[in-house]
């Protein structure tokens, strides 16, 4: 493993102990197909309508922080691959991950919010 050294320094230990409910960053089929990032992606359509139709950014603001704490307290974690270059495919179960800090999480969680996605019906033709 080629590994990052910024991420060296990172808060969380390096795990490849994955957990039903983490949350994967990072894009294509492995993160996207990983039950977490289902059940996240699910949670996030529950309350993108309320989220989008609001003008107040403390609602907006709350709405995020609860998806975080619904993850957190489900077990969850949101985690980011560690850079590796091993120049072949890797399993998503092989790979380097760390736990990302709250506000990178609501970060993602409010763009999640903010996107239009299509429905995986059309994703996948």
């Amino acid at each position: 493993y080629n590994i990052d050294p910024t991420m060296m320094a990172a808060p969380h230990p390096i795990t490849t102990s994955l957990r039903p409910h983490d949350v994967l960053g990072g894009r294509g089929t492995g993160p996207n197909q990983y039950v977490g990032n289902i059940a996240f992606r699910a949670l996030i359509d529950s309350r993108k309508a309320e989220y989008n139709s609001s003008t107040r950014h403390s609602l907006k603001r709350t709405i995020a922080n609860e998806i975080y704490t619904a993850i957190k307290g489900s077990g969850g974690r949101f985690l980011q691959q560690v850079d590796i270059d091993t120049g072949e495919h890797v399993p998503l179960e092989d790979r380097l991950w760390v736990e990302v800090d709250e506000k990178k999480a609501v970060e993602k969680i409010k763009q999640g919010l903010r996107e239009n996605r299509r429905k995986s019906s059309d994703a996948s033709q």
